[in-house]
């Protein structure tokens, strides 16, 4: 059987190129010419965009493709401004006629509403400045860290109402003690400054007891400047007509002979003790005591710390003892070998560090507090060394010792804290009789 062989379509003449137009040179059917001429478009737009020209990088787009991506910021909450309250309407002064003690610390309530302050004058400040023009510095005195309240004392709380005002007497010393007590002078301007400064803690020198609160509370409060006045003068010597009746008055009485006059050659041993001594406690209380030839003859004597004897004052605010303690060294001279015997030349000094709290009965320095010491040598022996004849004498300080003890056994406050109660108050409140926090109370402080 015959075949017959199918006609087939011819090929194109020539392959397309770029920017050419699809043509073929034989006849095809409908199916096969669609897909050459799908196929030839396709290859044109291939070539077309390989042709084109590139554009530049970016390098800010690049910088960002390679960068990590950043969290978004939180928008931030719209603050509110807190109100600005007016200050608590409190008084601040200090009262002084003299730059000695006592001086007096008062704080009152001079606005409309109750408040609350720690009446405890522990927590006082002094600036003082002198208005000479060779020093025109500023020194501020205070009570040490180890006597002064950290926190507010819960023992020394104190309401006042309005127009009421608390009141205590201190000495000034116990603020400005040793080179600063030289400042407590005439002439000097005093600022007072009440509270805890900068180591507040929270706590507060004055604090309404309204809420919402209607004043701002008073970390520290300062009074208005104080300028000290001098001392008063002396007393007029007595009148002629005085001494003639005083001098009949002793008529009477037989006068003792006329002393001899003094031997001013003569040896003389002296004890001597530093101004101030500040401890902060009773067990770190050291005196120094320097024994002295002021003679201008030598002498032998034994000096010991057991031949020392203290004559202690607890001082009140007025400066006056209120409690009084002897500290006696020994009881009864010690045998001495005459090898202890030291020669002194006129000039020579011996220096003995005592421990005060070792002579003293330990109720001596009870409280905190400013303290008066006399420091009495007793150079009575006995034994080998009464063959170089020595000198035997009681010596009394030339000045005494200010002690400033910053804690001990007992507080420093023994009573409640007690009100000033305004002229228009009730008679039963201004004696003290209100019931609540904040009542008149009875404060007779020994100090």
């Amino acid at each position: 059987m015959a075949r017959f062989a199918r006609p087939r379509a011819e090929a194109p003449s020539s392959l397309p190129l770029a920017g050419s137009t699809c043509e073929t040179t034989a006849p095809m059917n409908a199916a096969i010419s669609a897909l050459g001429a799908l196929a030839c478009l396709s290859f044109v737009a291939t070539t077309a965009l390989a042709d084109a020209p590139k554009a530049p990088p970016d390098s800010t787009d690049a910088a960002a493709d390679e960068a990590p991506p950043q969290p978004a910021k939180p928008t931030p909450k719209p603050t509110r401004k807190k109100e600005s309250l007016p200050a608590l309407p409190v008084k601040l002064s200090i009262v002084a006629t003299t730059p000695d003690p006592p001086w007096r610390l008062r704080i009152e309530n001079t606005g409309d509403s109750r408040i609350r302050i720690p009446a405890d004058r522990r927590l006082l400040s002094l600036d003082l400045a002198s208005t000479s023009t060779k020093s025109k510095k500023t020194v501020s005195c205070s009570a040490p860290a180890g006597m002064r309240p950290s926190s507010f004392p819960r023992t020394r709380e104190l309401y006042l109402d309005p127009g009421d005002a608390w009141e205590e007497e201190l000495d000034p010393r116990l603020y400005c003690f040793g080179a600063t007590t030289d400042l407590l002078r005439e002439g000097v301007t005093v600022t007072p400054r009440f509270g805890f400064g900068k180591f507040s803690r929270g706590s507060f020198a004055a604090q309404g007891t309204d809420r919402p609160e209607a004043f701002a509370s008073q970390v520290e409060l300062t009074g208005d400047a104080l300028t000290l006045p001098g001392l008063p003068p002396p007393a007029p010597p007595p009148s002629a007509a005085e001494e003639k009746k005083q001098s009949k008055k002793d008529d009477g009485h037989r006068r003792p002979p006329p002393a001899p006059p003094p031997d001013r050659n003569a040896e003389s041993l002296e004890i001597f003790v530093g101004r101030f001594s500040d401890a902060g406690n009773p067990r770190d209380l050291v005196l120094t005591i320097r024994a002295s030839n002021e003679g201008r003859r030598a002498l032998a004597t034994v000096v010991r710390g057991r031949m020392l004897s203290f004559h202690v004052e607890e001082l009140g605010t007025d400066n006056r003892a209120i409690a009084v303690t002897d500290c006696h060294g020994q009881d009864n001279p010690h045998a001495i070998p005459i090898e202890a015997v030291s020669d002194m030349r006129p000039g020579r000094e011996i220096r003995l560090p005592i421990l005060v709290a070792e002579v003293c009965p330990r109720v001596t320095f009870a409280r905190p507090g400013l303290y008066r010491i006399t420091a009495i040598l007793d150079t009575t022996a006995s034994g080998e060394i009464v063959k170089v004849d020595p000198l035997v004498a009681t010596t009394l300080a030339r000045q005494s010792n200010l002690a400033r003890v910053w804690a001990s056994v007992e507080p420093f406050y023994t009573n409640a804290p007690m009100t000033e109660k305004a002229a228009h108050a009730p008679k039963e409140m201004a004696a003290g009789k209100a019931a609540g926090p904040g009542a008149a109370r009875d404060d007779r402080l020994r100090r």
